[in-house]
């Protein structure tokens, strides 16, 4: 079995690989979250829980570019 599938190489330093992790499931929460604060938004009909989630969804997709700067 090869190693080149593997994505964290024992080279690479472990604080860089929890980082990237973190950083997965922060932008998975944000983006649940927009999700359901939408779907809230659409049943009671609240503009502001809708702006909320739009918010929500491009913080989940803002995360990663501005990590990598």
């Amino acid at each position: 079995m090869s190693d080149d599938n593997v994505t964290w190489h024992a080279d690479e330093p472990p604080l860089e690989h929890t980082r990237g992790v973190l950083l997965w499931l922060g932008s998975m929460v944000f983006l649940l979250l927009g999700f359901f604060l939408m779907g809230t938004a659409a049943d009671q009909d609240s503009g502001v829980l809708f702006i909320l989630g739009v918010v929500s969804c491009a913080t989940a997709l803002m995360l990663p570019m501005a990590a990598r700067s």
